[in-house]
């Protein structure tokens, strides 16, 4: 199926199979396209747990994020894919690319940590894929391992784009929002002080790298309040054992600004 934008589809379009994610806001299902036979992924998001939890701005945010890149006739494999969206009257239904090999957190953490070979191919799958969204003018803000998913031949696709940043001028800087998640989220952000919106991606990169060496976030604290805390002070260490060309760029990345 190759559209530029989401089209017109509805719930009996999908033969409806078993979860194979779920969370507060959202399910993620295994569901076959009837028209192509093709397994996708249904993210099934509750109108009314959105209104509550005060977060329709940001499934919208995602939407358009991934509209936006899918119509770039350049379309990235790096970034998961959104090929149709509708509604009714109690939920939103995203059909997605299907992560058939689950995510690079749950990898990571099954093997301990991969190794250095195994860290370069993924951090430059992900950097490539960052470089095509700033080139498009969107900015993910919340980049971690569990958003990084894993396609059928184990490379990359970005996803979950709730907290994207969306313009033109990607390198002006602007006042930032609070957005991300604690072990991963940049000074700037937690300071919410003016940066150009691409700059929480650098960092995250990093935080993300060093995840990839030894299985943990470096500024991993005991409450997301000490973690953030950490964050504030550039309070993290990298093991003597860290392969010096990895330790440095972890390093360069791991700065306010990133560079």
């Amino acid at each position: 199926m190759s559209v530029t934008k989401p089209v017109q589809a509805s719930l009996a379009d999908f033969e409806l199979g078993e979860e194979v994610a779920w969370g507060s806001l959202a399910t993620i299902l295994d569901v076959v396209y009837k028209k192509n036979g093709k397994h996708y992924a249904l993210k099934v998001l509750n109108k009314q747990q959105l209104a509550k939890k005060k977060v329709v701005r940001s499934a919208m945010v995602e939407k358009d994020a991934l509209v936006a890149l899918g119509t770039n006739p350049h379309r990235h494999p790096g970034v998961i894919r959104l090929h149709h969206c509708f509604h009714d009257a109690t939920h939103l239904y995203y059909v997605l690319d299907l992560a058939i090999n689950g995510d690079l957190k749950t990898l990571v953490q099954k093997l301990g940590s991969i190794s250095l070979n195994c860290a370069r191919y993924y951090t430059a799958q992900l950097v490539d894929a960052v470089l095509y969204l700033h080139e498009s003018g969107v900015a993910h803000r919340d980049i971690k391992p569990e958003n990084i998913l894993l396609d059928g031949e184990m490379r990359i696709m970005l996803a979950d784009f709730g907290c994207a940043y969306i313009g033109e001028d990607m390198q002006k800087p602007r006042a930032n929002t609070f957005v991300g998640t604690a072990a991963y989220i940049s000074p700037e952000l937690l300071s919410r002080s003016e940066a150009n919106p691409t700059s929480p991606d650098v960092w995250a990169i990093g935080c993300t790298l060093y995840f990839f060496l030894f299985g943990t976030s470096p500024f991993l604290a005991a409450t997301d309040y000490l973690t953030m805390k950490r964050v504030r002070a550039l309070d993290y260490v990298i093991p003597p054992v860290c392969d010096a060309d990895a330790a440095d760029l972890i390093k360069r990345l791991l700065v306010r600004p990133p560079v």
